[in-house]
C-alpha cells in the first residue's frame, strides 16, 4: 500500500525580472501552495531585495502552517547566461540589481537548503513541454519577449544549452541596420518605434497595447511590421535546429492578434521548415512551473542517492 508523499518537501521557485519577482511554492505533485510578488522601490538596497525574497518564501509557508524545513529547495530564474554550476552568470546591467546581489548564497546560508540558478527561459521552455499547450511535446522552442528577448530549447524531451550555456539567446542576433534583435524588438525598441510617431505624449508599453487593442491604425501597423521581424527569426532558427514548434510567451502576448498577423504572414512565405507558432497558454508562470519540475527531480535525487 505504497502511495507518493506529494508533500514530503515542498520547492521553492523565484522567478527574477524588472518589474516584479515573483516567489512561489509548490508540493511534489505541482500544485502551487501559495504565491506572493515582490514590490520594491528601484531604490532598495541589495540587502533589502535579498530580505525580501527570504521574507516572501517564509510568510508563504506560515500562511500554510508548515514551517521552514519543509521547504526542500530553491530554484532561482533569473535572465542571462549562467555559465556553471556554482551560478556565476553573464547578464546585462539592467539584470545586475538582482543577479549580481550574492542571492543565492544568502538563501542557501539562512534557509540551509540547496539553491540552484538558471537561465529563466530555459526554466520556461522545461515548464512548457510538461504543462502547456500540448505536452506530449517533445521539441520545441519557447520564444519570450518583452523587457528583453530570449528563447529556450528542447530536444528530444531535454533541454539543450549549447557547449557554453548560452543556446537561446536570440536576443544577440545582429538585424539588418546593425542592431541587435533586443534592441531592435524587445520592449525599448518598440517603444522607440511609436514615439517616432510623434505624438507628444509619454509612450509606455500599456499605451501601446492599449491602442492597438483599441484599433490605433498606426500603432496597429508598428505591431504588424515587429511581428514580421519575429517571424524572420523564428524562420531562421527552426531552419537550423529543425525544431516544428515554437510557443511564444512574455509580456508580448498583449499585443494581440497584429503582432501574430505579422508574424504568420511571414511564416506563410516560409517554402519549408514552417513552423507552428502557439502562443503560451501558461504565460508568466512557465518559468515557475519549470522551476518546480526541476526541483522535485532534484530532491528526489537526493533521496535515491547513497
Amino acid at each position: 500500500m505504497l502511495y507518493f508523499n506529494a508533500t514530503h518537501r515542498y520547492v521553492g521557485a523565484l522567478e527574477l525580472s524588472l518589474r516584479e519577482p515573483v516567489c512561489v511554492v509548490g508540493d511534489l505533485k505541482y500544485n502551487i501552495v501559495g504565491l506572493q510578488k515582490i514590490k520594491l522601490d528601484k531604490t532598495a538596497t541589495a540587502a533589502q531585495r535579498k530580505r525580501e525574497v527570504l521574507n516572501a518564501f517564509l510568510e508563504i509557508l506560515q500562511a500554510k502552517g508548515l514551517s521552514a524545513d519543509a521547504l526542500g529547495i530553491i530554484i532561482i530564474s533569473q535572465p542571462g547566461i549562467i555559465t556553471n554550476e556554482v551560478g556565476e552568470n553573464y547578464s546585462s546591467k539592467r539584470h545586475h540589481a538582482w543577479t549580481e546581489i550574492g542571492l543565492k548564497q544568502y538563501l542557501r546560508e539562512e534557509m540551509n537548503i540547496p539553491v540552484s540558478v538558471f537561465n529563466d527561459m530555459n526554466m520556461a521552455a522545461i515548464g512548457e513541454m510538461h504543462f502547456g499547450f500540448d505536452r506530449r511535446l517533445s521539441d520545441l522552442i519557447y520564444l519570450s519577449s518583452g523587457v528583453g528577448l530570449g528563447a529556450g530549447i528542447v530536444m528530444d524531451g531535454a533541454l539543450y544549452e549549447g557547449k557554453r550555456r548560452a543556446a537561446g539567446e536570440i536576443g544577440w542576433t545582429l538585424m539588418d541596420d546593425g542592431r541587435t534583435a533586443e534592441d531592435a524588438l524587445a520592449m525599448d525598441g518598440l517603444i522607440k518605434r511609436v514615439e517616432e510617431l510623434g505624438r507628444g505624449e509619454e509612450i509606455t508599453f500599456p499605451y501601446i497595447v492599449e491602442m492597438a487593442k483599441a484599433g490605433d491604425r498606426e500603432i496597429g501597423q508598428i505591431v504588424y511590421q515587429t511581428g514580421r521581424e519575429f517571424g524572420k527569426l523564428i524562420s531562421g532558427y527552426c531552419a537550423v535546429l529543425d525544431i516544428p514548434t515554437v510557443i511564444f510567451g512574455g509580456e508580448y502576448l498583449e499585443l494581440g492578434q497584429a503582432l501574430f498577423d505579422g508574424l504568420n504572414d511571414v511564416l506563410i512565405e516560409t517554402p519549408m521548415f514552417r513552423p507552428k507558432v502557439l502562443p503560451s497558454r501558461l504565460k508568466q508562470i512557465a518559468g515557475i512551473f519549470g522551476g518546480f519540475v526541476v526541483g522535485k527531480d532534484r530532491i528526489i535525487q537526493s533521496l535515491l542517492a547513497p
